[in-house]
């Protein structure tokens, strides 16, 4: 007997709409350590919304805390920064799980679709759940 057969897949596979722009509030689902086509480490944080029409719905962060490009370092230290206050700590202390569990706000936005790839969500900014925006940093 096959382990699946697609025809009996009845159901299409679902899309994924875009999350509207502007801050919303997620919670720090998991952490991983990836490795970027060009061989550098980074961190990627996965959020998922609480509140509006996309609660659960699901966006990634990265933070290049080991690129070979100095400036790259620069800006994800200075997010990674800003996702700890948003947070409530000042260090990670023992593993970068100590990121998930915890709730913010995070401003998405949408990037424009490029040759093969359609329009996708972004994140530009953390804040402590129901705080002010703050002083946004730049890529």
């Amino acid at each position: 007997m096959a382990l699946f057969t697609a025809t009996e897949n009845t159901k299409p596979a679902p899309t994924r709409s875009l999350i509207s722009e502007g801050w919303h509030t997620v919670i720090a689902r998991d952490t991983e350590i990836r490795v970027s086509r060009k061989g550098d480490n980074y961190l990627q944080v996965e959020l998922q919304l609480t509140d509006g029409d996309h609660s659960g719905a699901r966006v990634w962060t990265n933070f290049n805390l080991w690129n070979s490009n100095p400036k790259a370092v620069e800006v994800s230290e200075a997010r990674l920064s800003d996702f700890c206050r948003a947070i409530g700590i000042d260090a990670v202390q023992d593993s970068w799980s100590e990121l998930c569990n915890r709730t913010l706000q995070a401003k998405i936005t949408v990037r424009p679709g490029d040759g093969d790839y359609g329009p996708r969500n972004d994140v530009a900014g953390f804040k402590k759940a129901d705080a002010p925006a703050p002083k946004l940093w730049q890529a």
